[in-house]
Order: C-alpha cells, then sequence, then structure tokens
C-alpha cells in the first residue's frame, strides 16, 4: 500500500478532527442509542471539502468504548502529530508514513513541549 504522505503540499492540506453522532446500539425497546464519535479528516485548504481518513479506524479501533471526550482527545493528538509531519516532512527526511521512527516521535514531542505555555 502507498502512502499519499508525499503528495500533500503541506500549504493545501491539513489534518483535522471532526465530530459525528451515529445509531450505536439497539436498546431494549427498539430504539438505537446515539454516541458521538471523533474522527480524523484531510481539509483541503483550496476548495474546502474533507475527506474522512483511514487513520479514524485506528482511533476507532483503540477507543470506540471510550467517551468521547476520550476519543477526541486521541484523535485531536494524532492530527496534530499529522500535520507536524506534513510541514516538517523535509527536514525530517520523510515522504512516506513508512519512513516514520521513533526519532521523529520524539522529535515531535520535545517540539510539542515547546509549545507549552
Amino acid at each position: 500500500m502507498n502512502s499519499n504522505l508525499h503528495y500533500l503540499n503541506s500549504s493545501n492540506y491539513k489534518f483535522k478532527t471532526e465530530t459525528i453522532w451515529i445509531d450505536w446500539s439497539k436498546k431494549q425497546n427498539d430504539k438505537y442509542e446515539k454516541k458521538q464519535i471523533a474522527f480524523l479528516c484531510l481539509h483541503n485548504k483550496t476548495d474546502h471539502k474533507d475527506i474522512v481518513h483511514p487513520l479514524t479506524e485506528f482511533v476507532f479501533t483503540y477507543w470506540k468504548f471510550s467517551s468521547y471526550n476520550t476519543q477526541r482527545k486521541h484523535a485531536l493528538n494524532l492530527s496534530t502529530f499529522l500535520n507536524y509531519l506534513i510541514d516538517n516532512r523535509h527536514q525530517l527526511k520523510i515522504t512516506s508514513i513508512k519512513d516514520l521512527k521513533i526519532s521523529h516521535g520524539k522529535r515531535f514531542e520535545n517540539f510539542s513541549r515547546r509549545k507549552l505555555p
């Protein structure tokens, strides 16, 4: 599977977290319970269209039974990390998600700590 990270122009695309309400499970009265879900989108700044990103499955797989706020927190952390990768892809020398190393995560962590007040 090829990654499209190297096709993304940092001035045109950005990851973001969105929310949707879904029918989650049937209750005893045959009514569906509503559940709020956080998911990742790739936002095109030129045409303002959003595409649900496949990494949403990662968030859903690990936190689907968690509260919305927990899902959202992890989705926001992931979208922030992905935007960091796009913005710094040349400096980090990555053209694909396959190029990621632990050192990239450490650099992001240090970068994030410097941004804290």
